[in-house]
């Protein structure tokens, strides 16, 4: 529903005048959510949310807005009416951990983000082969009318975590009203992280949060 107005604006970003820009961004974000290799199980997903955060999040060196927004800025008036939504909706995504509430609704699922405690319906039709019911993830959503979908790009976290995930965002959530959830995907995917290359620790002992 988005994906070709994803691939222009990207296309766009990423042109080869902000190819030293993309290489600080990638640098800066892979210091806060885990430095990642070719070589990693979950190396394509962790490129995918790099992209969402260069595209979504970070502001342009010297112009003070996202790509999403100075994209938008420059273009509007050149964009087809039906596409001018779907770019709107690229400056309200809302990113961050969320534990899956319910599977099977009328929509697709529901899900909750874990530090403010708001649910979501998600637009899903295709169905995420072993997503469960209290299942945590690190996703993106992008609103579709009164629903959201998801972008694409996930970081999962086992089951065994869960407890302490939610504890974890409970106590965040309690000791700082402005705590986030961004701030807590990037400390839990370096934990995922170190998981997948400590296979002999149990998850116990790597989703610690002392």
């Amino acid at each position: 529903m988005f994906q070709t107005q994803l691939d222009r604006l990207l296309a766009w970003a990423s042109g080869p005048e902000r190819q030293q820009e993309i290489l600080q961004a990638k640098a800066a974000f892979f210091l806060r959510h885990g430095e990642v290799h070719e070589e990693d199980r979950t190396f394509e997903a962790r490129l995918g949310l790099f992209v969402e955060y260069y595209l979504f999040d970070r502001p342009l060196d010297g112009e003070g807005a996202t790509p999403a927004q100075a994209f938008l800025d420059l273009h509007r008036s050149e964009l087809e009416a039906a596409d001018i939504p779907v770019f709107e909706s690229f400056l309200r995504t809302v990113h961050g951990v969320f534990e899956v509430r319910k599977l099977g609704t009328k929509q697709g699922l529901k899900i909750r983000e874990v530090i403010s405690g708001k649910e979501y319906e998600i637009l899903e039709r295709r169905g995420l082969v072993g997503l469960s019911k209290g299942d945590i993830l690190e996703a993106r959503l992008i609103q579709a009318g009164e629903q959201h979908l998801f972008s694409g790009h996930f970081l999962y976290h086992p089951a065994e975590a869960r407890k302490a995930i939610l504890a974890e965002a409970k106590r965040r959530r309690r000791a700082h009203p402005e705590a986030s959830s961004p701030q807590l995907a990037c400390d839990l995917a370096r934990l995922a992280l170190k998981l997948e290359r400590y296979r002999t620790v149990s998850v116990e002992n790597i989703y610690k949060f002392d």
